[in-house]
């Protein structure tokens, strides 16, 4: 029986998968460690620069051999676990391939489907687990069983522990539990749409989101050398990997970060797919670039107009149009390779955590250039107020002020002599 896949943020949401429905006993939740075990390749560890900003080495975290192939579970950072290679990618490389690099909380997880579906390619993705959302990682793992090109996406489980003990029995147990079993037992097949109030996870207060060190481990366990690193509610454009593709060179034998135009739409409309249909909706108001009512310093990206009509046409090359670096609240969404530097993982979510890379990148010498005919889309159109589901601070602002600091040094040590073209840190 064919799968019919229901696809984020299209329509109609429709699938049909009996057979996912046999995960729903204890037994086979103590299996998914068996289910999802593979191969990965990747280095476990963080950049290393000499004085001219030249990457010259890698050091392995503690504990960690320097490659790892298997379903493993490391310690990596201060407190933090991760079970590398929850899900398996066995598809091979191809040659200038791009890895779309995500992270997210476990209810944010879903949104690796739609991946899984529009980018074409491998993708690393980075979750982040706690006491409150076992019932969703039970969900993803029901749903990966049936997901569409799911040998090309290998998913990570990342958790604290703060007696830096390491063991696949933390997200064992979780899965055994009887709250958990209950939450997903009811529902049967794989339509993600059953699964909505399983994703739904409060925030366990105080616990902060390390989304730096999320971020990091994405690219640290992709399987090429060549990343887009993104938010996982972004949802990409048509062959937007393949688009990719074509910049992974330049990427590769230059110190060039491409940049990959984000943009938001109203959330009563499908995904924009296509820079034909973006334009529409762009001049109808139904779309905006990423936050431009909000903070459109962050995200705007230069000559728009230019963009738009280039990109339309199909028989245009991508090109690369090279762009400057505005200011240290810029936070473009970017491709990257594996060699250059990585987010400042001590930053706090919610502190410029997202700003601090291109600012790194522009101290390092990195130039920039946005990419034809490539974009991402975010569902709904933020006004003002307050954002929801994961967006906050973590930590105190003086405690941040503190870090910021200590991230200025750490340019000032790693780049001694790069002039410093970019401005001054926040």
């Amino acid at each position: 029986m064919a799968v019919k896949y229901q696809l984020l943020g299209d329509s109609p949401p429709h699938i049909t998968a009996s057979h996912c429905a046999t995960l729903r006993d204890l037994a086979c939740f103590a299996l998914i460690a068996i289910l999802f075990l593979g191969t990965i390749s990747f280095l476990t560890s963080t950049p290393q620069y000499s004085a001219d900003g030249t990457v010259n080495r890698r050091i392995s975290t503690k504990g960690s051999p320097p490659r790892l192939r298997d379903s493993v579970v490391r310690p990596y950072g201060k407190d933090l676990c991760i079970w590398y290679n929850f899900t398996k990618d066995t598809t091979p490389n191809e040659k200038d391939e791009v890895t779309l690099c995500v992270h997210a909380s476990a209810n944010y997880g879903k949104f690796v489907f739609d991946h899984a579906v529009h980018w074409n390619g491998h993708v690393s993705a980075a979750i982040y687990v706690n006491n409150a959302s076992f019932s969703a990682v039970a969900a993803y793992a029901r749903l990966a069983q049936c997901m569409p090109n799911r040998e090309k996406v290998r998913t990570h489980l990342i958790w604290r522990s703060p007696d830096y003990v390491c063991r696949k029995s933390y997200i064992l147990n979780g899965l055994r539990q009887k709250a958990t079993i209950d939450a997903v037992a009811a529902i049967d097949g794989c339509d993600l749409a059953d699964f909505a109030s399983v994703f739904h996870v409060e925030r366990i207060a105080n616990d902060a989101y390390p989304a730096n060190p999320l971020r990091n481990i994405a690219r640290l366990a992709a399987q090429t050398d060549i990343h887009l690193i993104a938010d996982i509610e972004n949802h990409f454009s048509d062959n937007a990997s393949m688009v990719a593709k074509a910049y992974a060179p330049t990427v590769r034998a230059n110190k060039t970060a491409v940049v990959v135009r984000r943009f938001e739409y109203d959330e009563k409309l499908e995904v924009p797919r296509t820079v034909g249909r973006l334009d529409e909706m762009l001049r109808n108001k139904t779309a905006l670039q990423f936050h431009g009512m909000y903070y459109a310093k962050g995200h705007a990206v230069p000559h728009l107009e230019e963009w738009l009509e280039y990109s339309k046409n199909d028989g245009n090359k991508p090109q690369l149009v090279e762009v400057p670096y505005p200011h240290s609240a810029w936070e473009p969404q970017l491709i990257l390779a594996r060699s250059a530097p990585y987010h400042y993982e001590e930053i706090p979510f919610g502190y410029s955590d997202q700003a601090c890379l291109p600012y790194e990148l522009c101290r390092a010498g990195y130039k920039y250039a946005a990419g034809s005919h490539i974009f991402s889309g975010h569902s709904g159109i933020r006004r003002g107020g307050e954002y929801k589901g994961m967006d906050r601070v973590d930590g105190t602002l003086q405690h941040a002020i503190a870090i910021n600091k200590l991230f200025v040094r750490h340019l000032e040590l790693t780049y001694p002599k790069i002039p410093n073209t970019c401005g001054k840190w926040r």
